[in-house]
């Protein structure tokens, strides 16, 4: 009964000691995802994001937003390995400059996932995700 109370108790904390893996950008691709999020690209300047088989546009109102973070305010982080019940695979764009700032997104859709304290809680905010251009991207890149 002892090891069975022991058991618990380390999955517990191994459920609480979940932590984000860092991402890496090193030549506009996107160190640190496994290699089935492969190819990928960030590129700054167009706005643009690619991970595996799925592309996104940002839109010109994420400008104001992502700009700032281009300098070196901006942290990637991401999730695979965690409880899929209460959020999927994910990826996040954390503005270091913020305590709310971030961007959360679907790592197998690149669909936006709106918390109490990520980007998408404002009217404006929605309106603009609205506009994000999500694509599957065929075999030969397009």
């Amino acid at each position: 009964m002892k090891f069975c109370g022991l058991f618990l108790l380390l999955f517990s904390l191994q459920t609480f000691a979940h932590k984000d893996v860092i991402i890496r950008v090193q030549s506009e691709k996107l160190i640190g995802l496994p290699t089935e999020y492969s190819p990928t690209n960030y590129d700054k300047k167009h706005l643009k994001l690619r991970i595996g088989e799925m592309k996104l546009e940002f839109p010109e109102c994420m400008k104001p937003y992502l700009l700032p973070m281009f300098q070196s305010n901006l942290k990637i982080s991401s999730s695979w390995y965690h409880d899929l019940s209460s959020i999927p695979k994910y990826i996040t764009f954390k503005n270091l400059e913020s305590e709310t700032d971030s961007l959360i997104l679907n790592l197998d859709t690149l669909e936006p996932i709106i918390t109490f304290s990520s980007y998408g809680n404002t009217e404006e905010q929605k309106a603009c995700i609205s506009n994000f251009i999500i694509q599957r991207v065929s075999e030969n890149g397009v």
